[in-house]
């Protein structure tokens, strides 16, 4: 039973152990991982919270111009009273004393509304002012200017900073065009810069998307205006047109390359998702397909500017995944399986030993329990013998005793003068002769058909005391009786 068992053991305990072992290597490797990925996806959050936060910054800095140029304006009395050159004046000072014009912002404008009826005074104050060909004109879709057509009101640019790169579009009517008209009509109801997407018109390759933004001038409402609830009115709009990419790339110039690509996207509204730029990390040169796929770490969070939502999606590049490899897992697993393999084989060799130990100590005990299973047997044979002639001597000296004994009751017997005597010698020599038995010498009476108990010894009574011949079954066949089951043999009737 126990061999089984143990051989049992010896096949089961090396692969549990190995098991087990592989168990915890495979438990260790994925805890390691588990948390090499949780570092990773923390410093990236890190990085690219930083990252953020500097976009975001960078695009307050650039709201904040629009502020300053407004109250500007509403500082000079000219411009307010219809007379441009001092407004014109201090409006480029302000622009070069505070360097509002960067490669972010492509364009810093006034456009100034303009009803129908004061086309005409507009462009003549404008001319006198030293712009001799200065008109309001559209834009058609193919990007060239033409001289505009009648409406109500017009939003014309009067001033464009830098002008070395806006010339282009002073007089330009910004109402024109629908989605500017949109945002400047919904500026106009709430006092509030309103942001537009439109073609990059300067500071940017044509046809890229651009961010125009519409700060609303409004008029200081008299009392009873204000009493009334009537809406402001609208003197006119400072106006930035931003570039996002060189937005998002001036954000990140103090930062340090970290192999995170960024990803601008305009939310506003139902309409998709819209692609507004996309910086690529300096380790992976790629397409704008390649990346907007799935990336191992990416974070995204929001951004408000002009009543538009920008969706800011960091995502890792091949630099960023390089420097967080999962090296430290993949050392434990190695470490692991390795120290396992150490185990298992010293296993195998201390069950290999422990085997032939036990097969030499078997061998032994095999060999002690034949040895002294032959001395069990040869002293077996000898108690038996002595036994058995203990016994003899016993029967031998049981016997001598009995004839001894018969031969003295014999002599007595022969030496009795009368009947009483005889049975009082048998009395004494029945209890010698059967010392653990009871028993009764029953006699023939005179008329040989009952017998009489002549004299009994023993602690017990034996029957009855007086009894027919027929009663006896030994009388009745001439033979010792014997009786050791009273449920099994015929008892004498005498006996009870």
């Amino acid at each position: 039973m126990m061999q089984p068992r143990r051989q049992l053991l010896r096949t089961v305990l090396p692969a549990a152990a190995l098991a087990a072992a592989l168990a915890l290597s495979i438990s260790s490797f994925f805890l390691v991982r588990q948390w090499e990925r949780t570092r990773a996806e923390r410093a990236f959050r890190g990085v690219a919270l930083d990252r953020f936060r500097s976009i975001e910054e960078q695009l307050r800095d650039e709201t904040l111009k629009l502020r300053l140029l407004r109250a500007t304006y509403l500082a000079s009395y000219e411009a307010q009273s219809g007379s441009y050159t001092g407004f014109i004046r201090e409006f480029r000072a302000t622009v070069v004393a505070a360097t509002l014009t960067d490669s972010s912002t492509a364009t810093i404008a006034f456009a100034r509304a303009v009803p129908a009826s004061e086309r005409s005074a507009v462009v003549a104050t404008m001319r006198a002012n030293g712009y001799p060909d200065f008109e309001i004109r559209d834009r058609d879709p193919n990007g060239s200017f033409g001289p505009s057509g009648s409406r109500p009101s017009y939003y014309p640019v009067l001033i464009a900073e830098p002008s070395s790169r806006n010339n282009q579009i002073q007089g330009w009517d910004l109402s024109n065009v629908p989605a500017f008209r949109s945002a400047m009509e919904r500026a106009s109801a709430t006092g509030n810069a309103v942001a537009a997407l439109g073609q990059v018109i300067a500071g940017g390759p044509a046809g890229n998307l651009g961010v125009w933004i519409f700060d609303p001038i409004v008029e200081p409402t008299t009392s009873r205006e204000a009493l009334r609830g009537s809406r402001p009115t609208v003197d006119g709009f400072v106006v930035m047109q931003l570039r996002v990419s060189a937005l998002v790339e001036n954000a990140l110039t103090g930062l340090t390359p970290s192999g995170i690509d960024i990803l601008v996207y305009d939310i506003t509204g139902p309409a998709r998702r819209r692609l507004l730029y996309a910086h690529q990390s300096r380790s992976r040169p790629a397409s704008i397909s390649a990346l907007q796929a799935p990336a191992r770490y990416q974070w995204s969070s929001t951004l408000s500017l002009g009543g538009r939502r920008w969706d800011i999606v960091e995502k890792s590049g091949p630099a960023f995944v390089r420097a967080h490899t999962y090296f430290v897992s993949w050392a434990v697993l190695g470490g692991s399986l390795f120290s396992t393999a150490i185990m298992f084989a010293f296993l195998l060799w201390y069950l290999r030993r422990t085997r032939a130990v036990e097969l030499t100590v078997a061998e032994t005990t095999a060999q002690l329990s034949r040895e002294v299973e032959e001395h069990t047997r040869t002293e077996d044979s000898l108690q038996a013998a002595h036994d058995d002639l203990e016994r003899r001597v016993a029967d031998v000296n049981q016997r001598s005793r009995e004839i001894e004994l018969l031969s003295e009751m014999g002599d007595l017997l022969q030496t009795c003068q009368d009947l009483p005597e005889a049975c009082n010698v048998v009395a004494r020599f029945g209890e010698r002769l059967f010392p653990r038995e009871s028993g009764v010498l029953f006699m023939f009476n005179e008329s040989r058909r009952f017998l009489e108990a002549s004299t009994k010894w023993g602690p017990t009574a034996v029957g009855e005391t007086l009894f027919s011949s027929d009663e006896c079954w030994s009388l009745r066949r001439g033979q010792i009786h014997s009786v050791t089951d009273r449920t099994d043999s015929l008892v004498c009737v005498h006996l009870g």
